[in-house]
């Protein structure tokens, strides 16, 4: 016999099955309030799995170490519903707000770890590149990936076109001599000015004598593009008599 509730978020007439209450289900009356719930929920785990210094919540100083999930590259990992989230970037929307689309959430500590709100901000791509340059954290120089382990290098003979050199899509190999069917060459191009017939007209006009600035401004084409056709810099695959 279904039974009359509360909705635990605007406090509406909610009706439940003893099975959902049994099972702790349908606990919100709409889609909405189940959001808020969810995010609610997400907020109480979230402060769960920080550690804050003896200083309280309101340090500057101190960095809260995340105690969730860390990933390889340092950061702690928060999962809100299906989504999984930099610790760090939650941190900041819990204390500013929702983040703006392409930007990123820097650290002034430099802790990856740390998940107080006092220590990140918020920036772009270029700021947190200039962040790191100034605080002589880019591998640059000595510190150069090339220098502090110059034997992971591919170079000589380890390099993978010495070792691999059949498997090179080079000369006969080559995707334009392998499958020349698919290329779109002349007419079959979208930006293409010229058509065959016309090609064959500008040759011909050359080996006449017309000049090219003449031809070019018969054709609406580039003195450039006149040249690279009679010299079969272009339009190669239209057979005729070469030009010199």
């Amino acid at each position: 016999m279904p039974i009359h509730t509360e909705c635990c978020i605007c406090h509406g007439v909610l009706v439940r099955t003893p099975s959902h209450i049994k099972r702790n289900r349908q606990q919100y009356c709409s889609v909405a309030c189940r959001s808020i719930g969810h995010h609610r929920e997400a907020e109480a785990r979230f402060l769960t799995l920080r550690h804050i210094c003896e200083h309280g919540s309101l340090c500057t100083s101190c960095c809260w170490l995340w105690q969730g999930a860390i990933g390889s590259t340092g950061y702690g990992h928060f999962y809100l519903g299906n989504r999984c989230l930099g610790a760090h970037r939650y941190a900041y929307e819990l204390a500013s707000g929702p983040l703006p689309k392409g930007r990123f959430v820097c650290h002034s500590c430099d802790t990856r770890a740390c998940v107080n709100p006092q220590h990140v901000w918020l920036g772009t791509a270029a700021d947190n590149t200039h962040d790191a340059q100034s605080k002589d954290r880019l591998a640059t120089g000595e510190r150069h990936g090339s220098r502090t382990h110059p034997e992971r290098l591919e170079r000589g003979d380890r390099h993978y076109a010495r070792r691999r050199p059949h498997l090179l899509a080079r000369g006969a190999n080559h995707g334009t001599r392998t499958q020349a069917e698919r290329l779109q060459r002349g007419e079959q191009r979208d930006n293409a000015t010229l058509t065959e017939e016309s090609v064959r007209a500008i040759r011909h006009a050359a080996v006449q004598g017309e000049s090219q600035p003449s031809l070019a401004q018969r054709c609406g084409v580039s003195q450039a593009r006149i040249w690279a056709v009679i010299h079969r810099k272009a339009w190669k695959h239209v057979p005729d008599i070469r030009c010199r």
